[in-house]
């Protein structure tokens, strides 16, 4: 489903998990909030794809794509290697697509005695923050780069939810 957020910002979401609590809106949000937060956007317009999926989607997804056969909590597919640059000749920034994986964001949610909301949230802005280029793999400095940027965002984003 395709829902235009602002006349510069598109998302497209879609889910195959049964459960509907948390939809466009949520992740809608989030990305306009993450974007003021960061500084983001202008003319251009920028699209998003958020995906909410299972277990088996998941694993299938990070075996095909990293050579890991097993599930994962949040996948990121960039368009380009660092969106920010690339602009199409329409004047639009595709960021690519972020997978979550429902059931293991609800299991992380339990096991840290958290919101499921909160544990969305926080893999929401983890995978967009991969396809602004920034990756916690490549050296530790990486790591503690996109760690602290991640963890700022999400206590911006509790302090005006709450």
């Amino acid at each position: 489903m395709r829902k235009k957020v602002n006349p510069h910002f598109d998302l497209t979401f879609n889910t195959s998990i049964k459960n509907k609590s948390f939809g466009t809106s949520f992740f809608e949000d989030k990305f306009l909030r993450v974007l003021k937060i960061l500084k983001l956007g202008g003319k251009e317009t920028l699209t998003l794809g958020v995906h909410l999926v299972g277990r088996t989607r998941i694993q299938s997804l990070n075996y095909n794509f990293r050579g890991k056969n097993k599930p994962t909590d949040v996948l990121s597919f960039p368009i380009k290697n660092n969106p920010m640059v690339q602009t199409n000749q329409c004047g639009i920034i595709d960021f690519g697509d972020i997978f979550i994986s429902f059931p293991i964001a609800q299991n992380q949610a339990k096991i840290e005695g958290q919101k499921l909301s909160d544990q969305l949230a926080l893999l929401f802005v983890h995978g967009l923050l991969h396809l602004l280029g920034f990756d916690h793999e490549r050296s530790p400095e990486g790591e503690q780069e996109m760690i602290a940027l991640q963890n700022k965002i999400i206590k911006l984003l509790r302090k005006t939810t709450n």
